[in-house]
């Protein structure tokens, strides 16, 4: 009987730990998921690359976006200053025409004007073009670059820095 009780109390504290690490891995997943929720549905008109409640436009609702990633993205600053920041990234699911290329700046444009960023350059050339916003110290750029060139067709991606 000593054998069998001086087993049962390591199997227990295993056990139990097995339980704590198992709600702790629930609990960060749940977190992740509440985190994601706080981004609108991408077929959603109002819906955005960034939390309701920030300063950032709604994505161009006729064009279908992949859900929004987290990583490093390169902007430029008025000044032609390249630089690395951590920032939401979002892309077209399909490739878009120039037409639609067109449409998507000008709606970017006219929003981002709205909300007092600052356009601080534009870049074209065969493989495609690049727009920089500025606004307080963060980043906004809307990238197309050439995937196709008969017929021309464009990838969309829309980043901020977070």
């Amino acid at each position: 009987m000593k054998r069998i009780g001086g087993n049962v109390i390591p199997l227990v504290i295993i056990i139990i730990l097995l339980l704590v690490l198992g709600l702790y891995i629930a609990y960060k997943s749940f977190l992740s998921k509440n985190n994601q929720s706080t981004y609108n549905s991408t077929h959603n008109p109002q819906a955005s690359l960034a939390p309701i409640d920030s300063d950032f436009p709604s994505l161009y609702s006729k064009v279908e976006w992949s859900e929004p990633i987290t990583e490093e993205y390169l902007y430029s600053d008025s000044m032609n200053n390249t630089f690395s920041l951590n920032s939401t990234v979002t892309k077209t699911k399909n490739l878009i025409n120039g037409t639609t290329m067109t449409n998507t700046i000008t709606y970017y444009r006219n929003e981002l004007k709205r909300l007092s960023w600052k356009e601080q350059g534009s870049a074209g050339g065969p493989n495609g073009e690049n727009y920089v916003f500025e606004k307080n110290g963060e980043y906004f750029a809307i990238d197309f670059f050439v995937k196709s060139d008969s017929p021309l067709m464009y990838q969309a991606i829309v980043s901020h820095s977070l």
